[in-house]
Formats: C-alpha cells, structure tokens, sequence
C-alpha cells in the first residue's frame, strides 16, 4: 500500500508539470479560439534560452535570477512577434489556416534550436532548486518535484482569477466570442491578441524552464506537448479547471502503468496508455470535464 501511494504521489508531481505546460494552449484557445500545435517547441526554446542564459560552460554564465529573467522577458518579446509577423494577418480567416500556420512555426522553431544547440543534449540544468528528499513517514518525496508543482498550481490558480476578474481577462473571453462585437464594445482585438500571446509565451517558456529542471535540457523536451493535448481534450478546452484536474489524473495513469503494467508487457505501454484513456473518455464526455457544451440552434 506504501509503494502504491508513493507511486500515486510522484503521479500527481508529474502531473502538476502537465498542467502548467497545457495552461497555456488553453489559454489562448479561450481567448482567440486558436489550438497552438506549437507548445511543444515552445517549451523546449524556453528551456534552451534560459539555459544558454545561466549555463557557465557553454552559455553566457549569468547568475540563475538574471538568466531567468532574460529569458522571460525573451518570452514576451517572441509572443508579441509571433502575433504581429504570422498571426494578426490571419485574424477572420478559417481556423484551420491559423492551426496549420502554429504547426508550421513549432516546425520553425524547432529546427531554430537544432542549428543553435544541436550538438548538444540531455545536459543538466543549472541548478536553481533545491535537491533533496522530504521524509513523510516511510514515503520520500523529491523536494525540486513538489516545488515545481506548488509553483505549477499557483500559477494555474492566479491566472483562472485572471480570466474570472480582470478586465484584460474579461476581454480576452469577450474577443474569443466574436470580433467584431468586441470592437464595437471598444475592445482592441489586436492588442488583447498580443497580450494573449505575451503571456501564453511566458508561462510556456517557465514552464519549460521547470521541466528542464527536474530532468536536463534536451531535444525531446517538445514530446511533452502530446501528453499535454490529451490533459487539454480531458478537462476541456476552455476550462483552467479542467486542466488543473486532468494533468495530475494523467500523470497518475502513466505512473501506475509504468510501475505494474509495462513489466508485464514488455514496456512501453506508459507512453500508450493515456492516449487510450483519452478515446474511452471521448466517448463518454468528448467536451471534457469542465469544457462547454455548446448547443447551437439549427
């Protein structure tokens, strides 16, 4: 039973990770009902950039609160660019032409971090969180792992008040709705957009930042995007909420079958496994757990 909680509670550790990563894509969605494919590549510029920011080797050397801080600041400028130069020409067109033009920029920025860093990878972080392990009883918990979460939530918890007080985020909800009702209620669609992809950038690149931290900063740091689209589909599109339950939930589902399944399989079966659950859900609530159920009159 000990080994079972202690599984279940590196699960939700995980999981919390997840969550941060899918903030994010959720969040653009709800606020301009485009499905950013770029995530991916998006956590893995950000934990590059903050890398070559702090590393003393084979970067600039600086202290971990100024390199983090660049590189956050890196963050917003590339989301202010990425609305201006691809994006805003696209506003009013099919859906479907802004969602292939994201998958064409993750592809951009991925092939941005080979030519720079590519003779590189699995290179451990600079450290900045504290190493150790937290005794509770005969269960040991990695203190970088729950700090990552505990930031992971709070983040979560402060931008759902965002969305649910602030005008900024108000308008954000509002411009998602329609456009051109926004402008006539004297929002500037251009510029809540901008915002939207500021602080989309931001929280990716921190949480790519904390990613790298628990693990190494690597080329396959992007994968962790699939995982995040199914936490996305299961709490719902639209739903912070959502996503703060969903991400532990699939965090525990790889761990128990890492842990009891794939010996019995052969392996493997970790990296399968939420993606199975993710088809019964669909089936079940294909709007997700917290997601909108919209019905339109025909």
């Amino acid at each position: 039973m000990i080994y079972f909680l202690q599984v279940v509670i590196s699960g939700i550790l995980v999981g919390g990770v997840y969550s941060l990563v899918s903030l994010p894509v959720v969040m653009i969605f709800k606020s301009s009902k485009i499905f950013n494919f770029a995530q991916g590549a998006l956590v893995m510029i950000g934990a590059w950039v903050a890398w070559f920011f702090m590393d003393p080797a084979q970067g600039l050397g600086l202290p971990w609160p100024v390199g983090i801080l660049l590189a956050l600041v890196t963050a917003v400028c590339m989301g202010l660019v990425i609305e201006r130069l691809t994006l805003r020409r696209l506003i009013g067109q099919p859906l479907f032409a802004t969602m292939i033009v994201t998958l064409g920029l993750g592809a951009v920025l991925t092939g941005i971090v080979a030519g720079f860093w590519g003779q590189i990878n699995g290179d451990s972080y600079p450290p900045f969180i504290p190493l150790g392990i937290l005794e509770s009883g005969p269960m040991s918990i990695p203190i970088d792992s729950l700090i990552v979460f505990c930031v992971a939530f709070a983040l979560i918890g402060l931008f759902s008040l965002f969305f649910k007080y602030h005008r900024y985020g108000l308008a954000m909800r509002s411009v998602a709705e329609d456009h051109q009702v926004s402008e006539a209620l004297g929002i500037r669609v251009t510029a809540i957009l901008q915002i939207t992809w500021a602080l989309g950038c931001l929280i990716t690149f921190l949480s790519g930042i904390l990613l790298a931290s628990i693990s190494s900063v690597s080329h396959t740091l992007d994968s962790v995007a699939l995982v995040c689209f199914v936490v996305i589909l299961m709490g719902g599109l639209e739903s912070i909420a959502g996503v703060l339950i969903a991400g532990p939930t699939v965090g525990i589902i790889e761990k128990l079958t890492a842990q009891y399944l794939d010996p019995l399989m052969g392996g493997g079966l970790m990296q399968v496994m939420p993606f199975v659950i993710l088809i019964l859900f669909v089936f079940i609530r294909p709007y997700g757990i917290f997601g909108l159920e919209r019905i339109e009159r025909i």
